[in-house]
């Protein structure tokens, strides 16, 4: 079969897949070299689907020159520590924006521009809104260059190309914009899971893979479930001709009896839906080994409209009978993968084991707990299940605890939006107003690990915002931050740049907070940019800084309110 038929006689296949009115001809790569992808779009990552296509440096190095996709404006331009880093999002008329995440640099004139900005406003972080006449592009034009900033690992660009209106991330390669792929998805395990009538998993097991001449198999060719209800996911991954990587897959597909029952395509996900992905994964697999499971069924939680298939969304109700299935796995060119085999019901119905619970918690609308001594609030659509929980305060008394632990259910359980939590204080008449200040709400992990979640005082309780279930103390924080000079000399002349490591002693989620710093030479504030992955700042001697003697101070400070100080003198 030629590629032309096979890729049509797939997307016949895929047939809910809305890429005829996209426009195929308008965008360009927005790199000059062959593209080799170490990131697909969709693929599952930490709490989000990707967003874009992740494309690799011509040498596994930064500096690559980048390019506008297409004619447009620059519309936005992002600077931050984490996240995309450095990023500019181009406005085209044809109703779609394209984004370029991770760079190292602007061209001169954006570059010029936020330096500004940093200056002006004293802040190295920015999000600035542009006016269209502002920085015009045309197809093609050097926009900058090829880094490795904010939350990356790996000089890489990262690329989106989104629906303007609906701020819906597409997938760039329906837009016509292709790489040379001619290699199937790479099954590795299945897994059969059996559920009780509320959609709650009862048992599981993964079931290895192994590739035939024709696709894949299982060990012999039928699986067993005593359970009324049943579910399939399947753990596979996507490589292209030009690269090794462990890509995602574009699409799966689950027929049962000859007949359609579930199937899904990644062609665009809306930015507030990409959390929806711990909802679409095994979240105990990729929390535990970090493996990633595409479920194969849709929990009632779920809001992502990816989905097609049998009003079931994907359970298999027992009929007492075998059962036919297969399954496809397929990129974006057409390659496919198939798995065929039979699971074989019996009437016996697996009971449920028996949970610790004092709560009963609804999927689809908020919950509220409040005792004495702390509060928890769920808002509405913070589960994806219906769940029995089991939350309640433990006393502890060891040094450092300023409240009793919250204990709330179990991490197994992903949360779709945060919950906000209250805990009393122990003792609060014993500490001034200063220590009062100081205390946050931390996560406490098995090994007495702790993370600063948040923290505001309100009375005697201490609230905070936290993302996940598990264990929840007061802490307090009186150990200052930490400031590590990088090369740093007296006589600076031949340098080109000032380079520091600021750290603290609490571990912080990314919604917690960062530090905050502030450099200054001469008194005057000079730029610091912030790579909080490797926790350093640095200053590119520019010429704001003008020959002669000089004194540098820097000053840190943590979420807590204690301050680091750095000053030394230096000629330039």
């Amino acid at each position: 079969m030629s590629r032309i038929y096979l890729i049509l006689f797939f997307l016949c296949l895929f047939s809910f897949i809305k890429a005829d009115n996209l426009p195929k001809d308008y965008f360009n790569w927005p790199v000059k070299h062959t593209v080799r992808l170490s990131g697909t779009f969709g693929e599952l990552r930490s709490n989000h689907f990707h967003g874009g296509l992740d494309i690799k440096s011509e040498y596994g190095v930064t500096g690559d020159k980048l390019y506008s996709a297409g004619a447009g404006y620059i519309c936005k331009v992002s600077v931050k520590p984490n996240g995309y880093g450095n990023a500019l999002y181009i406005r085209h008329p044809n109703g779609f924006t394209t984004v370029y995440g991770h760079m190292n640099s602007f061209s001169d004139s954006v570059e010029d521009y936020v330096k500004a900005q940093q200056y002006d406003q004293e802040r190295f972080s920015q999000l600035i809104e542009l006016e269209p006449g502002m920085f015009p592009v045309d197809k093609g034009d050097f926009i900058g260059k090829m880094g490795n900033s904010g939350s990356s690992h790996g000089a890489h660009l990262h690329f989106e190309i989104r629906e303007t209106a609906s701020n819906k991330q597409m997938n760039p390669l329906l837009f016509g914009l292709t790489v040379q792929d001619v290699v199937a998805p790479i099954l590795y395990t299945l897994k059969l899971y059996e559920f009780d009538e509320d959609n709650k998993v009862v048992s599981s097991k993964a079931i290895k893979l192994s590739k035939t001449k024709t696709g894949y198999r299982i060990n012999g060719d039928t699986l067993n479930t005593e359970s009324m209800f049943w579910g399939l996911a399947l753990k596979a991954y996507d490589r292209h001709s030009e690269s090794h990587n462990k890509n995602g897959v574009y699409a799966m597909q689950m027929d049962l009896d000859g007949e359609r029952h579930f199937s899904f395509s990644l062609d665009a996900i809306p930015v507030k839906d990409s959390r929806y992905l711990n909802a679409h994964l095994d979240y105990k697999e990729w929390l535990f080994k970090r493996s990633y499971y595409n479920r194969l069924f849709k929990l009632p939680g779920n809001k992502l409209d990816m989905y097609k298939g049998a009003a079931g969304d994907g359970f298999v109700r027992n009929l007492n009978q075998v059962r036919a299935v297969v399954l496809e796995v397929a990129d974006i060119n057409g390659n496919t993968s198939t798995l065929e085999f039979f699971v074989k019901e019996t009437v016996k119905k697996i009971k449920p084991k028996a949970e610790l619970h004092n709560y009963y918690l609804f999927h689809n609308r908020p919950n509220l707990i409040v005792r004495d001594d702390f509060e928890v609030y769920f808002p509405e659509n913070s589960l994806y299940l219906d769940e029995l929980v089991h939350i309640d305060l433990v006393s502890d008394r060891s040094a450092g605890y300023y409240s009793d632990v919250l204990k709330l259910h179990s991490k197994l359980v992903p949360l779709h939006r945060p919950i906000n939590i209250a805990l009393r204080i122990k003792d609060p008449s014993l500490l001034s107003d200063k220590d009062r200040s100081r205390l946050f709400i931390g996560h406490c992990d098995k090994n007495g690990r702790v993370r600063r979640v948040g923290g505001a005082l309100e009375g005697d309780f201490v609230k905070a915002t936290v993302w996940g279930f598990g264990d929840y103390a007061i802490f307090m924080d009186t150990i200052k931050p930490t400031i590590r000079s990088i090369g740093f000399r007296y006589d600076s002349r031949r340098l080109s740049k000032l380079r520091f490591v600021i750290d603290d002693n609490i571990p912080m989620t990314r919604s917690a907070g960062v530090l905050s710093f502030r450099g200054e030479v001469d008194g005057q504030w000079i730029l610091f940019n912030y790579d909080q992955k490797y926790k350093t700042i640095t200053h590119q001697f520019d010429g704001t800084i003008k020959p002669g003697k000089h004194k540098l101070r820097l000053v840190v400070e943590d979420l807590s309110g204690n301050i680091a100080t750095f000053e030394k003198e230096f000629i330039k």
